[in-house]
């Protein structure tokens, strides 16, 4: 875990980049650098990295596989030294970068490449998990706060509609999650490799004056100590993997997992409170 503090404009983009599985060739490298000279071109725009940087599968691990590795950086060292340099294109507008499942594979035998890379380009490490206070680069008034995580674990629905299975999913997205930081207005994970944001949901209470009675919203504070759970915005991150590539198995195909969007979300930062929040589908 870690705790981190960003000045920012009250008017930002925050970009939410992860499982970009450097080093095989199901990565969608074109997509991947297509957003990164979006964030290095476009002002007050920042990005959290989510974790699993590089595929990490060193030549004796079982899921490693010669078929969808790249060969150009097959081994994990010369996948970290290839996304290391993507990273410095925009390496003052990362706010942190995370260590996801497969990163930690490696980090656990020899040490964590993702802090070495922060380190070498002056980032404050995420470790896998880490809360973000946004505050004016003016006043250094707090906006928000952010949590974000690579996660764990999965977000399935077997729901026969459609619109029950993305509710269900949204509803598992935000279980997984709510008591992990409940000051943060957003909070994010990677890992499954789903592009989902679950919005806050209003409710309608009664109260009275002593007079009459009256119909009121609920109304949420970015800045308080406790952000009820339906006044949060829940992030799912998205990935840059393929799931298929013509002429070779991919992992995801031999595990039939269902198609995804590949992507990214967007916290569209606003006078000093979380506007919107975008998928990017690509």
């Amino acid at each position: 875990m870690q705790l981190i503090t960003r000045n920012v404009p009250a008017n930002h983009d925050i970009y939410l980049l992860g499982d970009i599985h450097r080093g095989i060739i199901a990565h969608n490298k074109k997509e991947y650098e297509a957003v990164i000279e979006k964030i290095k071109l476009q002002d007050n725009a920042f990005a959290i990295i989510m974790g699993d940087l590089i595929e990490a599968r060193g030549l004796s691990h079982p899921y490693f596989d010669l078929d969808t590795a790249d060969p150009k950086c097959c081994l994990p060292e010369s996948q970290y030294e290839d996304i290391k340099e993507t990273f410095k294109i925009i390496k003052d507008k990362i706010i942190t970068i995370h260590e996801g499942n497969h990163d930690r594979g490696l980090s656990r035998v020899y040490g964590s490449k993702v802090r070495t890379i922060c380190k070498d380009l002056e980032i404050p490490y995420g470790t896998f998990s880490a809360i973000t206070t946004l505050r004016d680069e003016k006043s250094k008034k707090q906006f928000y706060k952010i949590y974000t995580t690579h996660g764990n674990g999965s977000l399935k629905s077997h729901a026969g509609s459609l619109i029950r299975r993305i509710a269900n999913k949204k509803e598992a997205l935000q279980r997984k999650l709510k008591n992990l930081a409940a000051d943060c207005l957003v909070m994010a994970m990677g890992h499954t490799h789903g592009l989902l944001v679950a919005e806050p949901t209003r409710r309608l209470f009664m109260v009275s004056d002593e007079r009459k009675l009256h119909q009121v919203y609920s109304k949420r504070s970015s800045r308080a100590v406790h952000i009820h759970e339906d006044d949060r915005w829940y992030v799912n991150t998205g990935s840059f993997e393929k799931r298929d590539v013509l002429g070779v198995t991919t992992y995801a195909e031999s595990g039939m997992f269902e198609p995804v969007e590949m992507g990214y979300a967007v916290i569209h930062g606003r006078d000093g409170d979380v506007g919107d929040i975008e998928i990017i589908a690509v």
